[in-house]
């Protein structure tokens, strides 16, 4: 009987031990909360007005979360970060005391720009001092060096791609350009007076407009219509870039004339100051001299021809007794 109460004595002791040594169960879980616990992200890069959500791991528990400057990135109840402006930020979760942290590089470059032929910018990748690298998708429309210097080199669309840490954003380069960079029009001819300009590259509203409409004068559809010799700029305005062609528009002092046997004309070309070569089509008729003298030769019809500027200039003469 002794060793029975020496027994329960002893089984009682231990019993009392134990449950003193450890917590209750509904203590375990945060217990575990407060050690174990992880983000599965802890070093992010995110473009503008991108996000990515956190998760906590190691513990069921819910998280509280805080950004420590909202104008750089929010984070939700949820543990959504959302990318507002370039900078770097830190988003931390809090389970039952204990915090974990993710840093977060909040990244931007412009996604959209738009160039003239041979004409050069550079971008720049804000919110990070890590290198950058960048590429080209098409170089034979848009060259990018390695420091960001976009050089436009024909009409068309691609993307720059810039990378870091691991992160890859673009910038769509339009390179854009009128179909013709200069036009030669002829007043009074029997063709010619009318060319139509258009955008190339991009497509949008388009503002046209002359440099002086006594030369020249532009329609809403892209028309030149020669109206007096001279040079002016016809101007194309879309999405605050200006695209201009110059507009030559020439006339023949006179389209048709008679010349007398034993008498000559002087002939010329108004509105420009390149050299004129001057021929006959009929030699047994009338001949024309470099400088534009027209001599008889015998009666009837010739045509004088003045090549100027990449144009034919005919003008008719009538050789009479």
């Amino acid at each position: 009987m002794k060793k029975m109460r020496i027994l329960f004595s002893f089984l009682l002791i231990f019993s009392i031990t134990t449950l003193s040594t450890f917590p209750f169960t509904k203590d375990i879980p945060t217990a575990q909360a407060a050690s174990n616990i992880y983000l599965n992200e802890t070093n992010l890069t995110l473009e503008v007005d991108h996000y990515k959500t956190l998760r906590v791991g190691g513990t069921s528990a819910n998280a509280s979360w805080t950004t420590n400057n909202s104008n750089i990135a929010t984070v939700s109840s949820s543990g959504k970060i959302f990318a507002k402006a370039p900078g770097t930020v830190t988003i931390t979760a809090n389970v039952g005391g204990q915090k974990v942290r993710c840093k977060v590089n909040v990244i931007f470059m412009k996604e959209n720009i738009i160039l003239t032929k041979k004409q050069s910018t550079t971008l720049t990748v804000l919110g990070t001092k890590d290198a950058v690298s960048f590429t080209s998708e098409n170089p034979e429309i848009a060259k990018v060096s390695e420091t960001g210097k976009v050089t436009a080199i024909a009409i068309g669309t691609t993307n720059i791609i810039a990378s870091v840490n691991g992160k890859d954003i673009s910038s769509k380069v339009s390179v854009v350009g009128l179909n013709y960079d200069s036009v030669v029009l002829e007043l009074g001819g029997w063709s010619g007076f009318i060319k139509t300009l258009k955008v190339e590259g991009i497509k949008g509203n388009i503002k046209w407009s002359s440099a002086n409409n006594t030369i020249a004068t532009i329609g809403s559809d892209g028309k030149v219509r020669a109206k007096g010799p001279g040079t002016t700029k016809i101007t194309a305005t879309i999405d605050g870039k200006k695209l201009t062609s110059t507009v030559k528009v020439i006339k023949a002092s006179t389209k048709e004339f008679n010349l007398r046997i034993g008498s000559t004309k002087k002939l010329s070309i108004l509105g420009t100051d390149s050299k004129v070569t001057w021929d006959s089509n009929k030699k047994s008729v009338a001949v024309v001299s470099a400088d534009g003298i027209v001599s008889p030769v015998s009666q009837g019809t010739a045509s004088i021809y003045g090549f100027v500027d990449g144009r034919k200039v005919t003008i008719k003469v009538n050789v009479v007794k």
